[in-house]
């Protein structure tokens, strides 16, 4: 039975164009979404909210328009990821995992490319042409 996990796939809306917030990933330094295991006593989207929060200092509002599932395959176990569209409202100067990560915004078209992950890269295509 895979793992479940959650995440968001963050934006912002900047000179009308729309602009991904990544970060790295605490093993790899790859770019990657805001995700984790769901957090006890909370909801998926909750737990999505939570990560978005402790990962990249971001609060704003789950897009209810846009959501997806992918199974990701990584050292041998299965996850199954719900990824949500986050509208970025706040951008924290402080955050739990800034010293354990880094975090970027950048457009759209260009975060597709910086994500290693292929199942990542597709959310990003997804949400491109829904939004």
């Amino acid at each position: 039975m895979p793992t479940k996990q959650y995440g968001v796939l963050p934006y912002v809306r900047r000179g009308g164009k729309a602009h991904l917030v990544l970060v790295t990933s605490r093993t790899s330094r790859s770019w990657i979404f805001p995700k984790g295991a769901r957090v006890s006593g909370k909801s998926r989207r909750g737990t999505a909210l939570q990560e978005a929060f402790e990962e990249a200092g971001l609060i704003g509002r789950i897009d209810p328009q846009f959501q997806f599932r992918e199974i990701i395959v990584r050292q041998g176990r299965k996850i199954e990821l719900t990824v949500y569209a986050l509208r970025v409202e706040k951008v924290l100067k402080r955050w739990p995992e800034q010293k354990q990560r880094r975090r970027i915004v950048v457009p759209a078209g260009e975060a597709g490319k910086m994500v290693d992950c292929p199942q990542l890269r597709r959310c990003v295509k997804q949400w491109r042409r829904a939004s």
